[in-house]
């Protein structure tokens, strides 16, 4: 367990008190500092990446859970398997409107990170998102990262910070593409606003859901050759898929523990 991030406060246990958390597997009532029912919580994991702990991160780019020679190594820590019972809320908060599923979701990632060693260095980052071009904030009406992003900033006391990072090309619909063309799709999209403000500093990015990584990569990117120290990635839902088109990716590595 990592202590370095700030408990619950008694405003925040208060409200979940009056407004009791719902289990992000069925939706059932659950105790305010645990994100599965005890029914969930017995059944099988299906958060487990090739037996690594929930609480491990693995680098963005080679996978791998231990030190790696990547030139922009990030760890990325997920909450649960694209394929698990989570996924249910993660669709109600992307794609049906349900904006109220992003506190259940901000505070199972917060406690994750809580329980995520390497987290430990970034007790002092700044917290942002992946970001929206206008038109894409139009269309949906909100962005669910910003929404995730901000009560994770806020449940680990952190700053929120999401004018960091902008995304400057519109882009095709991630999901609707395989995963070699998502590489492809969002080469070049992302910028820093501000490189002044990232220079030296530890950033925290958050999404909702991670599958080949390209978005996270492509934000990664930007932030560090504005000048970031280093980028933690936190999303809600993650894929075990192998890291696609490392080829095209500078910051990958090869090597034997690459998953």
């Amino acid at each position: 367990m990592n202590d370095a991030f700030r408990p619950l406060s008694l405003r925040q246990r208060t409200l979940l008190w009056l407004f009791p958390r719902r289990c992000v597997w069925c939706g059932k009532v659950t105790e305010p500092t645990e994100p599965l029912c005890p029914a969930c919580a017995e059944k099988p994991p299906e958060t487990a990446r090739r037996g690594l702990p929930v609480s491990a991160a693995v680098c963005l780019f080679c996978g791998s859970a231990r030190p790696c020679a990547c030139r922009l190594r990030a760890p990325l820590l997920w909450c649960y398997g694209y394929h698990s019972p989570g996924r249910r809320v993660f669709l109600d908060l992307k794609f049906r409107g349900k904006r109220a599923a992003a506190a259940d979701l901000a505070l199972t990632m917060t406690e994750a990170l809580r329980r995520c060693e390497e987290a430990g260095p970034f007790v002092d980052a700044a917290v942002c998102c992946v970001p929206m071009t206008a038109a894409q904030l139009k269309r949906r009406g909100y962005n669910q990262s910003a929404l995730l992003g901000r009560a994770c900033a806020r449940g680990l006391g952190l700053r929120w910070e999401p004018g960091l990072l902008r995304k400057v090309a519109e882009t095709d619909e991630q999901h609707r593409l395989p995963g070699p063309q998502r590489f492809q799709n969002v080469d070049g999209a992302f910028a820093a606003a501000d490189p002044d403000r990232l220079r030296d500093r530890k950033i925290l990015l958050v999404d909702d859901v991670t599958t080949t990584g390209a978005t996270l990569r492509e934000c990664v990117r930007a932030l560090r050759e504005a000048g970031a120290a280093t980028v933690f990635c936190l999303t809600f839902l993650g894929s075990d898929g192998p890291a696609a088109e490392p080829e095209q990716n500078e910051g990958s590595c090869r090597n034997d523990e690459s998953v």
